[in-house]
């Protein structure tokens, strides 16, 4: 009777998608159970796999707990929980070390309407979080003592992590750093402060990334537009980011086949691009997803039949990387959250503190409640993008403008209109520029133009002529 039992639990387990993670490296643990259904496809196969376009596995945290071993970008070590003998007959280990489930609610593995999708709403006066831990994180003492540690006035990572930090514990004490702006930009100096021991305080007006970086074409590119303009040394560091970000979330980060064609007339010829294809890889150290190939027209057209086919010489097939920018930018902040880092979003600075001639601190406003503070901090970074300017005014009330604010248009339209499978780069006919056509879900957009623009970045408009 106990082994008819035992079976029957087994089969529910199976079916309720239960994954058995083996103890090893981080990416194999805490993010191994995501990355199996978000990327089914084999990026080493031309082979076309309809994703479904799968929802993101939820796992469950208090089940792990997570160790910081090292200072940038590394993986995390998950430290596994003891198992129970029953469950340790679903899988063998292949090495050793104690296995941790990570539970799948098979819910979620059906299809969604697209992957843009994937970020849900939340309460404005909270950081998602997909459950609060009463406990505190176990971490190491370097690279920095603000991980986790909620005893320097810190969220932690223990109740309080999925709360945005009240005006008065922002301003309880000084801060090492105060990062105005929680877009990307904004998010990652926080991160890396946090990490490295710094007391640090991230405000943005508006929600975390609710500008610019949840606005974006989604690409992590390597920079194979700038090999044109010659910035080898950009194409060089925006390969290694993107590397980075693969390994370390690619849950959110994921790779992205391109497909480059070129047709009679076009401003780049044949053997150009071929030449710009070997050196974008030798950028990339050759460490990239797959190396480049050269297609021919029929090689083009059975990647992409829906290509014009008079005048088509040929082209390249590529990769880059697709991200979920509004999701990566929300996981940077929550693991600023877990290195110590105070944030709040709906928190205006109203002010800048000088002293001696220098930015000493910033005067805050909660807009949630209408209440006011003071926050000092040795050092302000001003990450706001194009509100920068609007800052730096803060700061001289005569400081002329640094920037020319330009504006991008995408044009979205049904994926089925397009039919096509892969992403897509190609010289505008109009005016030579290098335009892209990407998935997202069900849907392609198809972009981006770059035009000057003196609009003011909270009241942004479109016209039709303007996305031409």
């Amino acid at each position: 009777m106990q082994d008819a039992q035992r079976s029957r639990e087994a089969g529910q387990l199976a079916r309720a998608e239960q994954v058995v993670v083996r103890g090893g490296s981080p990416a194999e643990l805490a993010l191994a159970g995501q990355k199996r259904f978000h990327h089914q496809q084999s990026v080493g196969s031309h082979e076309r796999v309809d994703l479904g376009h799968p929802r993101t596995v939820k796992i469950i945290e208090h089940q792990n707990r997570i160790k910081i071993t090292q200072l940038g970008p590394g993986a995390l070590e998950v430290d596994d929980p003891p198992v129970d003998a029953e469950i340790l007959r679903l899988g063998q280990l292949a090495r050793g070390g104690q296995p941790g489930l990570v539970p799948v609610d098979a819910g979620d593995l059906g299809p969604e309407p697209g992957r843009g999708q994937a970020v849900s709403p939340f309460p404005a006066g909270q950081v998602e979080h997909p459950q609060a831990r009463a406990d505190p994180m176990s971490v190491p003492e370097k690279p920095g003592t603000g991980a986790g540690d909620p005893g320097y006035g810190g969220q932690g990572h223990g109740s309080r992590s999925s709360v945005r930090a009240t005006l008065e514990q922002l301003t309880a004490e000084p801060a090492d750093l105060l990062v105005i702006g929680g877009g990307i930009t904004g998010a990652g100096v926080a991160r890396d402060a946090a990490m490295r021991g710094l007391r640090t305080v991230l405000v943005d007006q508006q929600d975390f990334g609710g500008g610019t970086s949840s606005r974006s074409s989604r690409l992590v590119h390597g920079g194979l537009r700038y090999l044109e303009t010659g910035d080898l040394k950009l194409v060089l560091e925006a390969n290694r980011e993107r590397r980075i970000l693969l390994r370390i979330a690619p849950h959110l980060v994921w790779p992205l086949p391109f497909v480059f064609p070129l047709h009679r007339g076009d401003r780049i010829p044949l053997w150009r691009l071929a030449a710009g294809m070997w050196l974008y890889d030798a950028l990339a150290l050759f460490r990239n997803v797959k190396t480049h190939r050269m297609l021919g027209k029929r090689a083009l057209l059975e990647a992409e039949p829906m290509l014009r086919e008079r005048g088509l010489l040929g082209g390249a097939r590529f990769f880059d990387a697709q991200c979920d920018d509004a999701r990566l930018t929300l996981a940077t902040v929550r693991s600023a959250v877990h290195h110590g880092a105070l944030v709040a979003n709906y928190t205006a600075v109203r002010a800048l503190e000088r002293t001696a001639g220098r930015v000493v601190g910033a005067q805050l406003e909660d807009r949630l409640t209408g209440t006011r503070g003071t926050v000092r901090a040795s050092v302000v970074v001003n990450a706001t993008g194009p509100w920068a300017d609007r800052v730096r005014v803060l700061e001289d009330s005569g400081a002329a403008p640094l920037l020319q604010p330009t504006k991008g248009v995408h044009v979205v339209v049904d994926r089925s209109r397009l039919d096509h499978r892969d992403a897509i780069v190609f010289t505008s006919p109009i005016d030579g520029r290098v335009l892209f056509i990407l998935p997202w879900g069900q849907l392609s957009y198809i972009g981006t133009t770059d035009t000057d623009t003196a609009e003011s970045p909270d009241q942004l408009s479109v016209s039709a002529e303007r996305s031409r």
